[in-house]
C-alpha cells in the first residue's frame, strides 16, 4: 500500500472524536467504559503510526480528534452536561482529556524511539 494512503487512513482513524464519545458515554450511560475505549483506540492508532514511522500523524491526528470533538460538543451539549462534570465545564474536561491522551501518546512515542535507538546501538 502506498505511503500517502496509509497516512490518510490513519488520519481518518484519528478523525473519530474519541474524547467527545468518551464524555458523551459518561453522561448518557454513567459509565467510565467509554474512556477505556478511547484509550484503546488512540493507543492502537498511535502504535500503527509509530510502526510505519509517521510520528507527525500522531500529532496531527490528535489535533483533528480534538477539533472534531470540540465542534460536536458545541452541537450536542445540553443543560445536563453543565452540572455533570463539576468542577469542570464540559469543554474544559474535553480539553483536559484530550491533552492527557496526547501526553500519553507522546510518552509512548518517545519510549518507542528510545527503545529503537538502544536496539540499534547493540
Amino acid at each position: 500500500m502506498k505511503s500517502w494512503i496509509k497516512q490518510i487512513l490513519l488520519l481518518v482513524g484519528y478523525s473519530i472524536p474519541f474524547p467527545f464519545l468518551a464524555l458523551y458515554g459518561d453522561v448518557t450511560y454513567g459509565t467510565m467504559l467509554f474512556y477505556g475505549i478511547m484509550i484503546v483506540g488512540l493507543f492502537l492508532l498511535c502504535k500503527v503510526s509509530i510502526k510505519f514511522g509517521y510520528a507527525k500523524i500522531v500529532i496531527l491526528g490528535n489535533i483533528l480528534s480534538y477539533i472534531f470533538s470540540y465542534f460536536l460538543m458545541l452541537k450536542v451539549q445540553t443543560e445536563m452536561w453543565s452540572w455533570y462534570f463539576k468542577p469542570f465545564s464540559s469543554k474544559g474536561l474535553l480539553s483536559i482529556v484530550s491533552f492527557m491522551a496526547f501526553v500519553i501518546q507522546m510518552a509512548f512515542l518517545y519510549y518507542s524511539r528510545v527503545k529503537r535507538g538502544n536496539r540499534e546501538k547493540q
